[in-house]
């Protein structure tokens, strides 16, 4: 053999092994998720199987502009595509959004919802990785009775009250005292009708205030709803 051609084959073998492990590399790092960012919104793609676990939902969406804004505010979400993850509930109502930022995932529904009520996750919501649920955990089933604030009409709402309501209501209407679609978030005259229509029915005091007895009475009957 020539020396050229000696030197040609040197060459394309150390090329190639070098392609080799780089191509190897390059697909690791695929396959972990830990350089997958195809929406390029600065944080990580890691789509999500069914293992029972929690996720806290912060933004949905079908493109960047919909995640983009919660991700500005917390550079520590990641984002998963609904198609290529546990098919669960991933839109508290309406069609299933093609992306969702998240947190998570929590060991707990307990632990998700501890983060999920509060105040700086209003309008967010938790969604259990388990194949086929239709509807996002509703936290009022994993909160203690002592996080649960004493509702009335005319109630000078704060941002974590106005998240209670919105809890509130939303169990209302699974139990078909509320209209669906009424989660205002704010203590109106419906939500008034609604909730003496319930203490009246659970052999409670129709006062229209949510207090301990009209809590424990909710998370009772409600509850029984979404137990799995």
């Amino acid at each position: 053999m020539r020396p050229a051609s000696l030197l040609a084959v040197v060459v394309s073998a150390i090329l190639g092994a070098v392609c080799g492990v780089g191509g190897g590399l390059a697909l690791d790092r695929h396959r972990d998720g830990s350089f997958s960012d195809p929406l390029a919104l600065g944080i990580h793609l890691e789509n999500q199987s069914c293992t029972d676990g929690t996720l806290v939902v912060v933004a949905t969406g079908d493109s960047a502009p919909a995640l983009a804004t919660a991700v500005a505010q917390d550079p520590h979400l990641r984002y998963l595509d609904t198609r290529h993850s546990c098919a669960t509930a991933w839109a508290e109502q309406g069609p299933t959004p093609r992306y969702a930022a998240f947190l998570g995932p929590f060991a707990s529904r307990q632990e998700a919802c501890a983060t999920r009520m509060t105040a700086e996750h209003r309008g967010d919501f938790v969604t259990r990785l388990h194949d086929g649920d239709a509807k996002p955990v509703r936290c009022v089933c994993y909160e203690p009775a002592s996080a649960m604030p004493v509702l009335r009409s005319g109630l000078e709402a704060s941002v974590l009250d106005g998240i209670w309501v919105r809890a509130m209501q939303r169990v209302l209407t699974d139990l078909g005292y509320l209209a669906k679609g009424h989660m205002s978030s704010f203590y109106d005259q419906p939500t008034v009708a609604a909730v003496e229509q319930f203490q009246s029915e659970s052999g409670l005091r129709a006062n229209g205030v949510v207090g301990p007895a009209t809590w424990a009475a909710l998370v009772t009957r409600g509850c029984k709803l979404y137990a799995s």
